[in-house]
């Protein structure tokens, strides 16, 4: 199987996660979105075997010049040039897509 570009599997991890996300079936949510159920079926398949994110460690930036403020119960994830604000009660899972999306991106 030919992979994705890092475009295309941005794409579809956003559909996989609304997907899992919105408790349908896949033939409702495709049907709604006006994708193909066999297409998604397939994707989140592909998406699955993907080797999972590397554990990188994380780095504390001290506030300088051009840094967002920090709030309280808020962190930044950042993957390449990419800034992703994290808040309390975020879904881990998705957190997870976006940063495996990201970093496809940022390769």
């Amino acid at each position: 199987m030919v992979a994705m570009k890092p475009r295309t599997k941005a794409k579809w991890s956003t559909h996989v996660a609304a997907w899992q996300a919105s408790g349908e079936s896949a033939r409702a949510f495709a049907a709604r979105h006006g994708l193909s159920a066999s297409m998604l079926y397939a994707r989140a398949r592909e998406l699955a075997s993907s080797p999972a994110p590397r554990i990188v460690q994380v780095v504390p930036k001290s506030q300088g010049e051009g840094s967002l403020p920090a709030e309280v119960g808020s962190l930044f994830v950042e993957v390449g040039a990419a800034r992703v604000r994290v808040t309390a009660g975020f879904d881990p899972a998705v957190l997870s897509q976006v940063v495996r999306a990201l970093s496809g991106v940022a390769r």
